[in-house]
């Protein structure tokens, strides 16, 4: 499937995964990837309002029509058709960001996968020794009540040179860097200095 649509690959996390797993074991590799709270924010609440938009549209017109029964009827299908396909078209970028972004941790190097749309996609990687900090950030009290943050990764670059690395709607962000912070300083200890904030 990846020689047809070019960069699009539905297996890249699994495969990537595998490989970094067979390299450094599997407590030496950790995959980071957008929540479920991300899939029901950002997607299923949009869906559930376009649906009920549509369906009071809907109503609407069939109270305010004297149309024949299976005209609206009709009519509504294609309404409802046209909503979906709607709702696809401006959420696609969101819902590849869920099912095929992602970020993998390994006591070497943090890479990012970040699949930009059928066509294209990027990957970002900086040297867990060069690794300055890392940071939680909560957007709101909500995110903070469903234990769902932001982490940064910057390297000894700056952020405007490249050297940031975001994982977004990341579950149990906190849990998460303390799990970075074992990865990274598994490997030895002159080669990767223990980091701590």
């Amino acid at each position: 499937m990846a020689g047809i649509l070019g960069s699009f690959d539905p297996n890249l996390k699994q495969e990537q995964l595998a490989k970094y797993q067979v390299k450094f074991g599997v407590d030496g590799v950790h995959l980071i990837q957008r929540s479920k709270f991300f899939l029901f924010v950002k997607i299923i609440i949009p869906l559930i309002l376009y649906i009920l938009l549509y369906t009071v549209t809907m109503i609407g017109v069939g109270y305010f029509s004297a149309s024949d029964p299976q005209v609206i009827g009709y009519s509504a299908i294609i309404g409802l058709l046209f909503v979906l396909i709607l709702f696809l078209t401006l959420n696609f970028k969101r819902l590849l960001d869920y099912l095929m972004d992602f970020i993998l941790i390994t006591p070497d190097q943090i890479i990012a996968f970040n699949q930009k749309g059928i066509w294209k996609r990027s990957n970002i990687s900086i040297e867990t020794i060069k690794i300055k900090s890392i940071s939680v950030s909560y957007r709101s009290w909500i995110f903070s009540l469903f234990n769902n943050g932001d982490i940064t990764f910057l390297s000894e670059w700056d952020s405007n040179n490249g050297g940031e690395i975001q994982a977004f709607y990341v579950y149990q962000p906190q849990k998460i860097k303390e799990r970075i912070y074992e990865i990274m300083n598994t490997a030895d200890s002159h080669t990767h200095p223990a980091v701590n904030d």
